[in-house]
């Protein structure tokens, strides 16, 4: 072989190798981007309904958008019963069953509970709880987490910059409410999936003491375990650990996230108030050990925990019902 042939095999081979590379490269920066880019699903016909006729639905919704500290602006809805209720079918149900156990209406509210969805949700998702919420007078907030639904951000964080997201609600609200003659009053938390992360990592801040008790509907124990978790599942397994283990840290690098202490699972220790946990038995998204492991660390008896049998991850209450719904109010009303 001449010398010009070897050295034109040489550039080939180098020039392979760095296209592979590059490629490489791209297939994992696009992967990390995936991780903090949850899917922006439009709104269904449902969602569209309760906007356009919140009286059929018992709750009367006031558009607001609040303002992070880093100058984001998260849109959302303060949510009161409606004053004149069209079919309401789920917050008359509620209404009856709260009467029976000896809960009467007031009229005004008895606190406020804000809720937070899941990755890839949207406010309007919270508005079916918020219907049976607002049966036992408690004022709702629900809003569009950062980066997704009409809230402004590139990245989903995964509870870290939304639990300070979260107190500059109740700030804002609080500040709003208050201009007005009225009150927050006692607080309660609501979340699912990455929402009840947020919801314990807010609850084991030790500066926030408004929140009296929380509700985490299948939570995830620790950020780069539920990741490299989630990885596993959309590549049905074929990702290696070590693969895995670099989306996650390039997703954390990116996005500016301590990723060691992303542990809602940890921060658990610290929560002082009561938690309630609702998981299903047959969640692949979230195994149920992760919460388990949560529930676990909460310190004191004061707790509740309930494992559902048949429900998956996206049907914890649907499988739980009305019953569950109750429950919750029940949890929340106690701490009153």
């Amino acid at each position: 072989m001449t010398s010009r042939k070897k050295v034109l095999l040489l550039v080939i081979s180098i020039s392979l190798v760095v296209l592979l590379v590059m490629a490489a490269a791209a297939g994992l920066w696009i992967s990390s981007g995936l991780v903090l880019k949850p899917p922006h699903r439009p709104l269904e016909e449902r969602h569209i309904a309760y906007r356009e006729q919140s009286a059929e639905y018992g709750i009367a919704l006031e558009a607001m958008t609040f303002a992070t500290a880093d100058g984001l602006e998260l849109k959302g809805y303060l949510v009161n019963p409606h004053p004149q209720p069209g079919a309401a079918e789920r917050t008359r149900r509620m209404w009856q069953r709260l009467e029976k156990a000896g809960v009467s209406r007031q009229n005004q509210p008895r606190g406020t509970v804000i809720l937070h969805h899941g990755r890839g949700g949207k406010k309007e998702n919270m508005l079916v709880i918020a219907q049976r919420l607002v049966a036992a007078d408690l004022r709702c907030i629900v809003y569009d987490a950062r980066g997704q639904g009409e809230s402004g951000g590139r990245y989903s964080t995964y509870g870290w910059r939304e639990a300070q997201d979260l107190r500059t609600i109740l700030d804002q609200v609080d500040s709003n409410l208050s201009h007005s003659g009225e009150q927050l009053g006692p607080v309660f938390a609501f979340g699912n999936s990455m929402g009840a992360a947020t919801v314990l990592l807010t609850l084991a801040e030790r500066g926030e003491t408004r929140i009296r008790a929380g509700v985490a509907v299948a939570p995830f124990a620790d950020y780069r375990e539920v990741v490299r978790h989630a990885i596993g599942n959309v590549t049905e397994g074929r990702c290696p650990g070590w693969l895995r283990t670099a989306i996650v840290d390039l997703a954390s690098w990116r996005a500016g996230l301590p990723a060691a202490e992303l542990s809602p699972a940890t921060a658990a220790s610290s929560i002082q108030v009561p938690v309630m946990i609702a998981h299903g038995r047959l969640d692949e998204v979230i195994p149920i050990e992760q919460a388990s492991r949560i529930y676990q660390n909460l310190p004191g008896d004061h707790h509740i925990w309930r494992e559902l049998p048949e429900a998956h991850h996206y049907d914890v209450l649907r499988a739980g019902g009305d019953d569950l719904y109750e429950e919750m109010i029940h949890f929340f009303l106690a701490q009153l």
